[in-house]
């Protein structure tokens, strides 16, 4: 029986830094700030005294939705607002502690320090603002930057949570390796489950990568692609493709999980509308009578999300299993968890993080560590079995 694997490449690819080139003074805030990012200022946020005491975080979420690269806009996306507030979203690149505390907002005092304004944006009629951060062309990857936003309301003003990443190099969109439609085969079959696999996706969407599976020294080109391997009377009898290179990032902080797992990051597959010339499979024609379809293809093509946290379903079985090894592979372990509505997710699989290289190039690295929020490397995550009904 073949086993297929699950290739996940989040979007801090902290390998591909220079060392050299992000080891500037400490003008480092003035520098990034300079040029390419949103110069509006406010003169109570220019003068304030730094020492006031830091109040409680607010109940403002924000969350990064992109990456930040040199050149590009980083997405940054603040929850809990009041429809029609005005958010403001401030940067630092030295890190958090005790921040200004600006008249403006009566008071209250920021969590990151000698930051500036950056950016800001209007939240919508569900309390939700998205807001564009410019990262100047000449930003040094491997500098890291911290972010906050803040409302204004005099005595009721609010701040969010602190979330900060790394400038990471703008690394170039590898061209899409097609998956041929090389026509179903003679025959018929009966299939009874289908094992599930994903190969190359990140954070913000899946893109082709390169790796050096054969150990010859030539990187082969692969596709962001749905594997589902067919199985008939229990053993494996085919595979069909579906292209995701447009799969999407959401937010899984609200799923409800059969296990009670967190899960960190998860993506929206949208197969139902693609193309079928966008897939392949060798299977042989399904029996149109029990299916209403001669093309496995049309079975499989169901909208899924799938996202990968906290592993605690297995954890028994799999640690009986490892026995004395356990305390060596528990903390590379992750859950592998499927949604259908993104709001239940079952916890169906494990599997094992693996750092990246630079620029989706995967080259058997170091373990990661799974007991993090936000993990960044290439993710190595077994299949999951489920029966066709």
């Amino acid at each position: 029986m073949r086993h297929a694997t699950l290739f996940l490449l989040p979007f801090a690819l902290l390998a591909c830094a220079p060392d050299a080139a992000s080891n500037r003074a400490g003008d480092h805030d003035a520098d990034l700030l300079e040029a390419g990012i949103p110069t509006e200022q406010d003169d109570d946020w220019a003068h304030v005294d730094p020492g006031q005491p830091l109040p409680p975080p607010g109940v403002l979420d924000l969350q990064l939705r992109s990456d930040a690269s040199p050149g590009n806009p980083l997405l940054v996306e603040v929850r809990n607002l009041l429809p029609g507030d005005s958010v403001t979203v401030i940067l630092s690149t030295q890190g958090e502690g005790v921040g200004p505390c600006p008249g403006v907002l009566g008071g209250l005092c920021m969590d990151i320090v000698a930051p500036r304004i950056v950016a800001s944006g209007t939240a919508d009629g569900s309390g939700v603002a998205q807001v564009p951060v410019s990262i100047p062309a000449f930003a040094a990857p491997g500098l890291d930057i911290w972010l906050q936003a803040a409302v204004a309301r005099g005595a009721n003003s609010d701040s969010s949570n602190v979330a900060s990443t790394v400038i990471t190099p703008d690394c170039p969109s590898r061209p899409d390796v097609p998956i041929v439609d090389g026509g179903l085969a003679a025959g018929t079959f009966d299939p009874g489950g289908y094992a599930v696999s994903l190969l190359a996706a990140n954070d913000f969407g899946l893109h082709d990568f390169s790796w050096d599976a054969d150990g010859d020294g030539v990187e082969e080109a692969y596709s962001g692609f749905l594997e589902y391997e067919l199985y008939e009377r229990g053993n494996y009898v085919c595979s069909a493709f579906f292209d995701v290179s447009l799969a999407t990032s959401v937010d899984p902080s609200g799923w409800n999980t059969s296990s009670g797992g967190a899960v960190y990051e998860a993506w929206e597959f949208q197969i139902i509308g693609s193309s079928i010339g966008d897939s392949f499979t060798d299977c042989r024609s399904l029996d149109p009578a029990v299916w209403g379809t001669t093309d496995i293809r049309e079975v499989l093509a169901a909208d899924v999300s799938i996202g990968f946290g906290q592993m605690l379903g297995n954890q028994a079985d799999l640690q009986a299993a490892y026995g004395a090894d356990w305390a060596t592979v528990a903390p590379g372990i992750y859950g592998v968890y499927v949604s259908y509505d993104q709001v239940f997710a079952d916890e169906v699989s494990y599997g094992f993080g693996y750092e990246m290289a630079d620029c989706a190039t995967y080259d058997n690295g170091g373990m990661m560590d799974s007991d993090v929020s936000v993990p960044a490397g290439l993710y190595d995550i077994s299949p999951w079995l489920v029966f066709l009904l």
